[in-house]
């Protein structure tokens, strides 16, 4: 071989860290029907609102039952008679939207199949989006897509006859039922409006829970690598079932720490129907710190739709959860200039899930907006001559004098805790050398101190933390235990919840 010099390059010797999993984020819905891509208790990753779609979560409103009213046709009338259905339909924030549908009796129409057919024709060809067939001289009517439960109550339907031609209503709407997907594909929807780089573990799981042991399933599903999670219950109706729920998700989610695998969990209850917000409990008297209850709603546009369509609350608990994820794990959600909600459409008329709006509290009751925020709620917010949509606050269910009482505070210990039991592990079992007078070693201390120290330097580096310190008492004794201990200070990073400006005139400067 003739004479030369080679280099080989080293690798891992810098210590760089893999790509971070603060972004992966669940979402653990209760449905006896699952969508098309999915069966039950079975994980999937999803990487965009596309990719669910291809799953069978879809918002296009393909899996409601259109409500159906019928008209019954018992005179022809006279040609230029005129009959007009009207439907009133309920819409958002307690307006009504009338629907006309008019038809002009012709010569054709000389029997009372005939009329009724040609007015089927009319509503088909309106525009409207509502559909009609005809058996003989009765006519049913479909509701447009997207109308799901809120026809079925009430008399939306009248007939104006002009003439002499009798069609009258046989039959209110009756049988609407809402679509299971369309609230879902809002949730991930909203997900990824907020964090389009975010990825969303999501499953299926028959209703009818009592324990949450569903999210230790989806978590290890996921191989432990979710960080936060969100989890609905439409079936709670009440603030007892809400108060049960919150304990229960507390519980595993303690169960989850222990095995390394932490995460935070956002909960939305279905208060549709609760009237007065301030019967909402106090959670700062609770100690459920992995728990954020979300009560805000979008209140002018598909989440206030939704709502009204459903019969049931549609919260910001998707958006919530996008904005944690595309958060630093010392970031918190209420900051404004990060984390806008609105996008000008969606949640800029914003309010709670019992569709009471932001500005009507604002307006008349400012405290009441005060005690949601100091019992520990999360919810969307307008700021005064400013624009967009913000949260709140990041609170927890616990009180506000503890240590975890805010989102990041628990997304950062435990982000501390899941790299330190990654580095610390291969020194189980480890040899431990003592000096002559049975203290530590230098050489053993600084092994166990520097296993700690990459990820932690990191987290300073990525303004996660502001320092750190280790300490290990060189004066324990292990030998008698089997058992050294590391003590880890973290130094947090600062949130500027209120800022107070001193201003005023002064002689001279």
């Amino acid at each position: 071989m003739i004479n030369n010099i080679q280099f080989i390059l080293g690798n891992g010797n810098l210590g760089r860290p893999q790509p971070g999993f603060d972004y992966v984020s669940g979402y653990l819905i209760y449905s006896d029907t699952v969508a098309s891509g999915f069966t039950h208790s079975v994980a999937k990753q999803i990487f965009s609102v596309a990719n669910a779609e291809s799953l069978g979560i879809v918002g296009n409103y393909s899996d409601e039952t259109k409500a159906v009213s019928t008209i019954a046709v018992s005179a022809t009338g006279s040609i230029g008679d005129t009959c007009t259905i009207n439907i009133t339909e309920p819409a958002i924030n307690s307006t009504t939207n009338l629907v006309s549908i008019a038809y002009t009796r012709q010569a054709s129409d000389t029997t009372n199949t005939l009329l009724a057919t040609s007015i089927a024709n009319t509503v088909n060809a309106s525009g409207t989006g509502y559909s009609a067939t005809n058996a003989g001289a009765t006519v049913s009517i479909s509701a447009k897509s997207g109308m799901g439960v809120s026809l079925n109550t009430g008399t939306p339907v009248a007939v104006v006859n002009s003439g002499s031609a009798s069609i009258a209503v046989a039959t209110q709407f009756t049988g609407g039922v809402a679509s299971i997907m369309a609230p879902l594909h809002y949730q991930i929807s909203e997900f990824f409006r907020l964090n389009v780089n975010g990825i969303l573990w999501v499953a299926f799981f028959p209703t009818g829970t009592t324990t949450f042991e569903e999210l230790n399933n989806l978590q290890s599903q996921a191989n432990g690598i979710i960080r936060q999670v969100m989890v609905e219950n439409a079936s709670a109706t009440s603030t007892s079932t809400m108060l049960g729920d919150i304990d229960k998700l507390q519980a595993r989610a303690v169960e989850l720490f222990t095995n390394y695998t932490p995460v935070s969990v956002l909960y939305a209850p279905n208060f549709n129907s609760i009237t007065d917000l301030s019967t909402l409990p106090n959670l700062g008297t609770k100690n459920d710190y992995y728990v954020s209850v979300v009560i805000g709603q979008d209140c002018g546009n598909l989440g206030a739709n939704l709502a009204l369509t459903c019969a049931k609350s549609v919260s910001i608990i998707g958006a919530c959860l996008g904005a944690v994820s595309l958060a630093k794990v010392s970031e918190d959600i209420a900051w404004v200039q990060k984390f806008n909600i609105s996008d000008g459409s969606e949640n800029e008329t914003i309010g709670f899930i019992n569709k009471t709006t932001w500005n009507t509290l604002y307006g008349s009751s400012k405290s009441l907006l005060n005690q949601l925020d100091n019992f520990r709620y999360i919810f969307g917010k307008k700021i005064n001559n400013y624009s967009g949509t913000f949260f709140n606050e990041s609170n927890c269910a616990v009180s506000i004098t503890s240590d975890y009482a805010y989102i990041e505070n628990n997304r950062t210990i435990s982000k501390a805790v899941r790299n330190a039991y990654a580095e610390l592990t291969p020194l189980v079992a480890s040899p431990i050398f003592f000096n002559n007078d049975g203290t530590l070693s230098d050489i053993t201390i600084s092994g166990f101190e520097d296993a700690s120290k990459p990820s932690l330097n990191q987290m300073v580096s990525d303004g996660e933390l502001s320092g750190y310190k280790i300490v290990v008492d060189p004066t324990q004794n292990v030998q008698s235990t089997g058992t050294i201990v590391l003590t880890i200070q973290l130094l947090g990073v600062g949130i500027a919840r209120n800022i107070t400006v001193n201003i005023g005139y002064v002689l001279s400067l």
